[in-house]
């Protein structure tokens, strides 16, 4: 975007960062461009100067793939694509997707450890699932500088699992809002996950070990959209996050936190907290409803012996049910 003759590359008004500018009802910047993006380097996995792209299909089939090399090809059935290059090399491949896909499903080429970067989501939004998409593709990192259209994409299980982010990524304007499923879908990831809590998450019902394993994790929870069912083991094994701002997810619903916060850095703080915070404890009594039966695993954080945070899991264990590891009281 440019004022007059110079380039605006980081807009603001007063302090706060401007991400999109419209005219009308037409995004003028960042430009807009349509076509999902990545490179391959054919020296990777087998070394053969070919590429083939194995996507999941449903109904009618129509995109055409920039093979990086001035060549295309048009796909209009269900198959595999495999184009072989006159030399091998790195290539940046461009598919603009009209219909058809439903999933990239990365993780069903043979070509998979040759793709090296993902440099555009593009606007396509016919994909209905994420499933594994990316998961054992240990050459990748996922650079994006646009946001996906994931508007019709439910399940997220294993989508980005060992997957290596870009730290300019940020996740604040990502929107998972139809996902249902996030099952390990941030799981061992090396990359801190930048703005994750602020992403759109308010259809998730299982969130068992998404974020986990993730040793660069340490996101703030507060005023996340977050209210899964299921979240066992959701940040076991993050052993930097702390739980800032874990009181604001919503766990009225949740039935599992079955190892939840086991081997992370957990604080006393934010564990008694929570406590406090999701029962709605008054001081006396519970405010708020939650599920019987609960097993929670708090790791080592510890509770208030006469404070209210014991209160509140003498009330969670007794009247509710509950299971509860952690520290024990301090």
């Amino acid at each position: 975007m440019k004022i007059g003759g110079i380039d605006i590359t980081n807009p603001k008004i007063g302090t706060t960062t401007i991400n999109k500018v419209f005219i009308g009802s037409d995004q003028v910047w960042p430009n807009i461009v349509n076509e999902f993006i990545f490179k391959i380097n054919t020296a990777l996995g087998d070394g053969l100067a070919e590429f083939t792209f194995s996507p999941d299909y449903a109904g009618a089939v129509n995109y055409t793939i920039d093979w990086g090399d001035s060549q295309t090809s048009t796909i209009t059935t269900v198959t595999d694509p495999t184009h072989t290059y006159s030399t091998g090399g790195i290539y940046t491949i461009k598919i603009n997707i009209t219909s058809g896909i439903i999933n990239y499903s990365f993780i069903d080429s043979p070509d998979k450890l040759k793709v090296t970067e993902l440099n555009n989501w593009g606007t396509y939004s016919g994909l209905t699932s994420m499933n594994a998409c990316f998961w054992t593709l240990t050459n990748i990192v996922l650079k994006p500088t646009d946001y996906p259209n994931f508007s019709n994409c439910t399940d997220f299980v294993n989508s980005f699992r060992e997957v290596a982010w870009d730290s300019g990524t940020v996740f604040s304007n990502y929107s998972f809002s139809a996902a249902t499923n996030i099952d390990l879908m941030f799981s061992s990831s090396p990359s801190s996950l930048n703005g994750i809590t602020q992403a759109d998450f308010s259809s998730v019902n299982i969130a068992n070990r998404a974020f986990n394993g993730n040793s660069n994790f340490n996101e703030d929870f507060t005023g996340t959209n977050l209210a899964p069912t299921n979240m066992g083991q959701i940040f076991r094994l993050s052993t930097n996050f702390e739980g800032d701002g874990i009181k604001d997810i919503d766990i009225s619903n949740t039935t599992d936190m079955y190892l939840a916060f086991a081997t992370t850095s957990l604080t006393n703080q934010n564990y008694q907290d929570a406590l406090i915070y999701w029962t709605g404890w008054n001081g006396t009594t519970a405010t708020k409803t939650l599920q019987s039966n609960v097993v929670a695993h708090f790791g080592t954080a510890r509770y208030e012996i006469g404070g209210e945070s014991e209160d509140v899991r003498n009330y969670l264990t007794g009247t509710l049910g509950w299971t509860i590891t952690d520290g024990g009281g301090i």
